[in-house]
């Protein structure tokens, strides 16, 4: 499976590594992000392959449908996207159960994960 993270800029040595929080101005939740899908992905046991992508603009943001930051995708899809939402270069709010939230919670991440790997390994069979 590939997870790609995808935020909305690099930090400013322009590294991938893990950013220092506050990196981002108003969507300090990058490192949150980071543990939050490690985590996500070892206690699931699905073995996956993380990549970070950084989205630069409000042009890149539609293109590619990025509905804000953080964004997962699971082989390429958004599991928490609401129909109908508009792209944007923006900080993401999650709908949980303790109302909305800069991230997903850690149940509904490994419930998309469990989801996302047992519909890639249908794919494989069929």
């Amino acid at each position: 499976m590939l997870v790609l993270w995808v935020q909305r800029r690099a930090r400013p040595d322009g590294a991938l590594g893990r950013p220092p929080r506050g990196a981002i101005p108003g969507c300090p939740n990058q490192a949150e992000a980071t543990d939050l899908i490690t985590a996500a992905l070892a206690e699931t046991g699905v073995r996956a392959t993380l990549t970070r992508t950084v989205i630069e603009s409000q042009e890149e943001a539609q293109r590619r449908g990025f509905l804000g930051s953080p964004t997962f995708l699971l082989d390429g899809l958004d599991p928490f996207a609401r129909p109908g939402a508009p792209a944007a270069l923006a900080c993401r709010r999650y709908a949980t159960a303790d109302g909305l939230r800069n991230l997903p919670s850690i149940r509904d991440l490994r419930q998309a994960i469990k989801r996302a790997a047992a519909a890639a390994q249908d794919l494989a069979i069929g």
